[in-house]
């Protein structure tokens, strides 16, 4: 599914120039079509799973003292 910067933001529930900007940056999948941001759902859903491997990869386990 093609999603336009509104629903990307409504999916990722972002601000919609925040997508913009971080698509802008490359730190978002996606491709313009003509001046018209466009995203495969696809691509946000594996953007998000990398973010909790970042966040995940970072975390440390409780120790007991």
């Amino acid at each position: 599914m093609i999603l336009s910067i509104n629903e990307a933001a409504t999916y990722l529930q972002l601000n919609p120039q925040t997508v913009r900007s971080m698509a802008a940056d490359n730190r978002l999948p996606a491709g313009k079509v003509g001046r018209a941001w466009r995203f495969h759902k696809d691509d946000l859903d594996s953007f998000l799973r990398s973010q909790y491997a970042k966040v995940n990869d970072g975390a440390t386990e409780p120790t007991n003292n």
